[in-house]
């Protein structure tokens, strides 16, 4: 029996959607865990306009089953995983908050302290990384990103906590958060992870469309990265070089053949450097566009991790 519990409020934020299968065995498992380690604590239920009995089994099992707060968010239409999980991180008022992305638990649950713990060594996020396989999709876009951005830990995850210090970061770094891992791991805050062995017998849930994934990767691909402006840039490289293949294959006519169509010299050099001044106005209007889109999204232009203060002696 735990005689002594952690001081900090603890909230916890979960997405539900349609998950009347899995959330009784959630709420139970993780608010006998949580009540267990903490003195403050509460419960956010996100709920994503389900279709079926989840929100009546929250209420059946915060009434009769668990001894702990519980609040439901109720979305007033579907809006997907990233904005309901944002909308959960609003209302909790904890010193630490937990995002679990599901109801699904793969995990040993003292993997949950063992998070909090990780974060109090001066991590402000710490996420839970299962060692399953990921899926096609996921290994693709993870590989893309990881790429092309500064931060290289972009993986699968079941979970994180976030301090309340990386929540404010993070409010005040952004307009706006529509891919919340991204930001996260370019706040400039200390983050961390811990990997665990999934329980391939956890039960499992649909939760997001392969259209939705589909429509966050290219949105996260073309607003933090520069993938844009690169493919343009090369692509208008590309064109000018065969521009210039084109006029030089023009000269070679005009000098060494003796039956050209008059003006036909001249027609095809305009074409050929109006094809390609287009493409080199076409990047130089991505790269401007693309400024623009950083700028609405990031309100900081300087990151920083941390300010230490050195007392003179």
């Amino acid at each position: 029996m735990k005689t002594s519990k952690e001081k900090n409020f603890i909230s916890v934020v979960v997405y539900v959607y349609n998950s009347e299968k899995t959330i009784e065995y959630f709420l139970k498992t993780i608010s006998s865990h949580i009540s267990e380690h903490f003195d403050k604590y509460e419960i956010i239920c996100v709920n994503d306009a389900s279709t079926d009995d989840t929100v009546k089994k929250i209420e059946k099992i915060s009434k009769n089953e668990i001894d702990m707060p519980v609040s439901i968010l109720n979305l007033s239409y579907h809006q997907g995983l990233e904005k309901a999980m944002v909308a959960g991180v609003n209302l909790s008022i904890g010193d630490f908050v937990f995002e679990f992305d599901s109801c699904i638990v793969d995990y040993e649950t003292d993997m949950v302290y063992q998070i909090y713990q990780k974060s109090l060594e001066g991590n402000d996020i710490v996420a839970a990384v299962p060692d399953s396989k990921q899926s096609f999709f996921s290994t693709i876009f993870y590989k893309l990103i990881n790429s092309v951005s500064k931060s290289k830990i972009y993986q699968t995850e079941s979970f994180r906590i976030l301090s309340r210090r990386a929540i404010n970061r993070i409010n005040s770094f952004t307009n706006n958060i529509f891919y919340r891992k991204v930001i996260y791991y370019n706040c400039g805050l200390k983050t961390s992870s811990i990997k665990y062995k999934s329980q391939f017998n956890a039960k499992k849930e649909k939760r997001l469309s392969f259209k939705y994934k589909q429509d966050l990767a290219v949105d996260t691909l073309l607003s933090f990265t520069n993938i844009g402006y690169k493919l343009a840039f090369y692509f208008s490289i590309t064109m000018i070089g065969f521009s210039i293949m084109m006029i030089l294959y023009s000269l070679f006519i005009y000098f060494l053949k003796d039956n050209v169509i008059e003006g036909w010299t001249t027609q095809m050099i305009f074409y050929s450097l109006s094809f390609g001044a287009l493409f080199v106005l076409l990047t130089i209007i991505i790269r401007y566009i693309s400024l623009i889109l950083r700028q609405q999204i990031t309100k900081e232009n300087i990151i920083y991790e941390s300010i230490n203060k050195v007392n003179k002696n």
